[in-house]
């Protein structure tokens, strides 16, 4: 494909790809390989960063059993999309700004940083991690990743609090 089309394939491909890495626990594509062909000052630069993202043969064990069975990837996929769905809807439904996704977490916008500082200090306190996007554009959002203990009353109620 080309074009504006071929680019949103493309980036449909690697959206759906990432989702996956992250629904399965392989996030970043730790376990795709480990070695890269290029110019001899990239492969260097590469190096640099290579150590932290290294993984035991143990996790490459647990890594070649999940994408050896499609079946099991495809009901993570699609029990993480439902609980997704599920969440988006429980946020919706307490008047919350719950943007679109397509992977597994969803963002909620708060009218600014303050509030969303204080709903992320207030679920810390609590022992409950949320992310809260570092970047000065989007401190008003709170990174919620799908999992059943994002729906208790307790995290629905913090959430809710802004």
């Amino acid at each position: 494909m080309r074009g504006r089309a071929g680019r949103a394939a493309a980036g449909r491909a690697t959206q759906h790809a990432a989702f996956a890495h992250a629904v399965q626990g392989l996030c970043a594509g730790r376990s795709a390989g480990g070695y890269a062909i290029g110019p001899q000052h990239i492969v260097a630069k590469a190096d640099q960063i290579r150590p932290q993202f290294a993984l035991s043969s143990f996790a490459q064990l647990a890594a070649q059993i999940v994408l050896d069975d499609p079946d099991y990837s495809r009901q993570l996929i699609a029990a993480t999309i439902h609980l997704r769905d599920r969440l988006s809807d429980a946020l919706r439904a307490r008047d919350l700004v719950v943007m679109p996704s397509h992977t597994n977490f969803v963002c909620i916008a708060y009218r600014d940083a303050a509030s969303s500082e204080a709903i992320h200090r207030q679920l810390l306190s609590d022992g409950i991690a949320v992310h809260r996007p570092p970047h000065p554009a989007v401190r008003h959002l709170l990174r919620v990743t799908a999992q059943p203990q994002a729906l208790s009353a307790k995290v629905m109620a913090a959430l809710a609090e802004g």
